[in-house]
C-alpha cells in the first residue's frame, strides 16, 4: 500500500499551512488564550469560505466536497503544528456522523451550515459508566434534560451529538444548545477549548435509535481518535523543527549544540516518533475506507502510538532548549500542554491497551482484509 499524498492532498496541506502561518501565528495563539471564545471567528469564516475545509466532511449535495478521512487528517496535522484552537476537529466529526447516520431531514437541516462554517457542532464522549441525559417526547417535540459532561468546543457549539436515554433505552440525539448552561473550563491547555455542558428541556432530534446507537458512538470515538492523532503528528513536527533550528543556532563550547551526540540522539528519536505516529495515523485513515471492520482497532493504535510519542517529543524539545524552554515566554510549554490535553480528551489512553491486545490476539490483526 502507498501512503504517499496525492497532488491534490499536498496542495491542500500547502494552502492550509500558508493560511495558518498568517492567521495563527504563535503571537495570535497567545493573544486568543485570554479571549472569551479562545478562537478567531474571522479566521474561522475565512477557513470555511476561502479554504473550504469545513466542507470536507459534507457531501456536495449539502454544499461540501465530501473528501475522505485522509483529507481531514492532512488538515488536522497542519492545525496541530500551529496549535489552532478553532472547532475544526469537533465540527468535522459531527459532520461525518450526520452524513453517515442522519436521515435526509437531519442532513438537510444541519450539514449546509457546517459546510458554510455558520454552524459549529461537537460530540459528547461520556465515559461508559457516566449517567446519560434523559430524552422525553413533549408536545413540542423531543426534548433533553441532563448533564452532557465535558465537551470539546462546548462553549461555542450550536449543536452537540450525544447519547441519551429515551424510555430507558440509549439512543443518540442531536441537541440544540441555544439555551444550554456552559461552564468553560480553564484546564492545563490554554489553547484547547472544553466546557461542561448541561441542558434543561433542550430541543433535540434522534440521530440513531437503540439499534444503531452503539455503532454511532464507537464511530464517533474512532473518528475523534484519528483526528486527534493527526493533530499530535503536527505537534511532533513543530517541536522537531523547533529543536533542530535551536540546535543549529545555539552554541556551546564554541560549536553548535546540534553537533553533540546527546542532542543528535534526541532529535533522531523525535524523528522516529514523528514518522511512527504519522504512519499509524495515515494507516488508520486508509483502513477507514479500505477495511471498515478494522477501523476501530486501527484508530486505537493511532491514538496509542501518537499519545506516547508526542509526550516523548515535547519533553525532548524542552530538554534541548534547556532553561529557556521552561519559561512562560517560550512556546515549548504550550506544545507540551496541547499534547497532554489531546491525550486525555477521550480518557486515559493506557486503558485501551489491554482490550486492544485481547482483540488482536483473538483475531487476524488490523486491516488483514486489505
Amino acid at each position: 500500500m502507498d501512503f504517499s499524498l496525492t497532488e491534490e492532498q499536498r496542495a491542500l496541506a500547502a494552502v492550509t499551512s500558508a493560511f495558518l502561518a498568517k492567521a495563527c501565528s504563535m503571537d495570535k495563539v497567545r493573544a486568543l488564550m485570554d479571549t472569551d471564545d479562545n478562537f478567531d471567528r474571522a479566521a474561522w469564516t475565512r477557513i470555511s469560505h476561502d479554504l473550504g475545509v469545513t466542507g470536507l466532511s459534507v457531501s456536495e449535495a449539502y454544499g461540501g466536497s465530501r473528501e475522505t478521512l485522509l483529507e481531514l487528517v492532512v488538515v488536522a496535522e497542519e492545525m496541530g503544528k500551529r496549535l489552532y484552537s478553532g472547532p475544526f476537529l469537533s465540527t468535522s466529526v459531527a459532520g461525518l456522523l450526520v452524513e453517515r447516520f442522519g436521515s435526509e431531514e437531519i442532513r438537510a437541516q444541519i450539514l449546509p451550515g457546517i459546510a458554510e462554517g455558520t454552524r459549529i457542532a461537537t460530540v459528547s464522549h461520556p465515559a461508559q459508566e457516566a449517567a446519560r441525559p434523559v430524552a422525553t417526547n413533549a408536545s413540542s417535540g423531543l426534548i433533553v434534560t441532563g448533564d452532557l459532561g465535558i465537551v470539546l468546543d462546548g462553549h461555542v457549539a450550536d449543536i452537540v451529538i450525544a447519547p441519551a436515554l429515551l424510555d430507558g433505552v440509549e439512543v443518540v440525539v442531536v441537541i440544540d444548545l441555544a439555551g444550554a448552561v456552559r461552564d468553560r473550563l480553564d484546564g492545563l491547555d490554554p489553547t484547547r477549548n472544553v466546557a461542561q455542558l448541561s441542558v434543561d428541556g433542550a430541543p433535540a432530534t434522534v440521530l440513531g435509535d437503540a439499534a444503531s446507537a452503539g455503532l454511532i458512538l464507537r464511530t464517533a470515538r474512532s473518528l475523534t481518535a484519528v483526528l486527534l492523532a493527526a493533530e499530535q503528528v503536527g505537534v511532533m513536527q513543530a517541536v522537531l523543527d523547533m529543536s533542530v533550528d535551536y540546535a543549529k543556532m545555539r552554541h556551546q563550547f564554541g560549536r553548535p549544540i546540534g553537533s553533540f551526540q546527546a542532542i543528535k540522539h534526541r532529535c533522531s528519536d523525535m524523528f522516529v516518533a514523528l514518522e511512527t505516529s504519522r504512519s499509524a495515523t495515515y494507516y488508520a485513515a486508509w483502513v477507514e475506507q479500505a477495511v471498515p471492520d478494522s477501523f476501530a482497532d486501527a484508530a486505537v493504535v493511532a491514538r496509542l502510538v501518537s499519545c506516547e510519542q508526542v509526550e516523548l517529543s515535547t519533553a525532548s524539545n524542552l530538554q534541548i532548549h534547556g532553561g529557556i524552554g521552561f519559561t512562560w515566554e517560550h512556546d515549548a510549554h504550550l506544545f507540551v500542554k496541547r499534547a497532554k490535553s489531546s491525550a486525555l480528551l477521550l480518557g486515559d489512553w493506557n486503558q485501551e491497551l489491554d482490550p486492544l491486545a485481547t482483540r488482536l490476539l483473538d483475531g487476524a490483526g488490523i486491516g488483514q482484509g486489505g
